[in-house]
């Protein structure tokens, strides 16, 4: 029999069959299973606007068409001063959360809410399924009522739309609820959208989840922003300033056998603020990597 190994390439699992031989050549790259969470930065309120909207929510449980030994982009979306940023694996794209408008909202992957006036509307939501990942968005509140109160709507969650407030009273300005993940291996909200913002007076409240930034009843007391590595949206003031969107997030569970490399503009880690270089391995039989940070450029290979 030839030396037929030596005119093989390296190729995954191919069969080479000479006679009544079968040779099995290996060591390329392979299938293999892997999840994925991947979620844009939240877009920023503004005073006497509406909440912004959360980041777009992807999720893939589970995938086996992304191989080992191959290089892949990851950019990790920054919390908006403006509309968030998108988050991008490989050919997943997660959209960046709308800015919550004076008038009416922005667009994003959760739409922004919109400041008071009766009639104005929340902002749409961008985001659908991408790269083999299921996409989560949705609107921002509309505002509804004769204006007495300086009260604005809350931004789009992955999970739910931000509420419609009214202007008669001051009341309902949550944000969009966001949607809970345990591919960490722990039930955690993120993609929650901001809240919008009541006047002093009004009937309130203005509070938001799962990463959202919490709006304000008080004129005085600005809105807080939305939380790092979640998308959560900014929340909103009638008075005092507003916040920013929290950046984004991806996640990767794969089996404990393979490993993620990355480049080096990377910032990942098993506890928040999620930089200190090691994945999560409390789940049995897994490695969790979560990525808080990434630019265009950055990439990821799995071996």
């Amino acid at each position: 029999m030839p030396n037929i190994l030596k005119k093989l390439n390296s190729f995954t699992a191919m069969r080479v069959k000479y006679c009544s031989y079968a040779v099995i050549a290996s060591g390329g790259p392979v299938l293999f299973a892997i999840e994925t969470l991947v979620i844009a930065g939240g877009g920023r309120s503004t005073t006497n606007a509406g909440g912004g909207g959360a980041g777009g929510y992807l999720e893939m449980t589970s995938s086996t068409a992304i191989y080992t030994d191959t290089s892949y982009t990851i950019t990790i979306g920054a919390g908006g001063g403006g509309d968030g940023a998108d988050s991008v694996f490989s050919t997943q794209t997660a959209k960046g959360g709308g800015q919550g408008g004076a008038s009416n909202s922005n667009p994003g992957g959760s739409g922004g809410g919109c400041n008071y006036g009766g009639g104005r509307v929340g902002g749409q939501p961008t985001q659908g399924n991408s790269g083999g990942a299921t996409g989560y968005g949705n609107a921002g509140g509309n505002n509804i009522g004769t204006v007495v109160y300086a009260t604005s709507s809350g931004g789009g969650g992955a999970g739910a739309v931000g509420s419609t407030c009214n202007t008669s009273n001051g009341s309902n300005c949550n944000g969009g609820a966001g949607k809970t993940s345990s591919i960490t291996g722990t039930p955690v909200g993120r993609g929650g959208g901001g809240a919008g913002a009541c006047e002093t007076g009004g009937a309130g409240p203005a509070a938001a989840t799962d990463g959202g930034g919490n709006g304000s009843t008080n004129n005085a007391v600005a809105g807080t922003s939305g939380a790092a590595a979640t998308g959560g949206g900014g929340g909103c003031s009638a008075g005092s300033g507003a916040g920013s969107g929290g950046s984004g997030v991806a996640i990767f569970k794969i089996p404990s056998a393979n490993a993620a490399a990355f480049s080096g503009g990377v910032s990942h880690g098993n506890v928040s603020p999620w930089t200190n270089g090691s994945p999560i391995t409390t789940v049995t039989g897994f490695k969790i990597y979560v990525v808080s940070q990434a630019g265009m450029s950055d990439t990821v290979t799995f071996s």
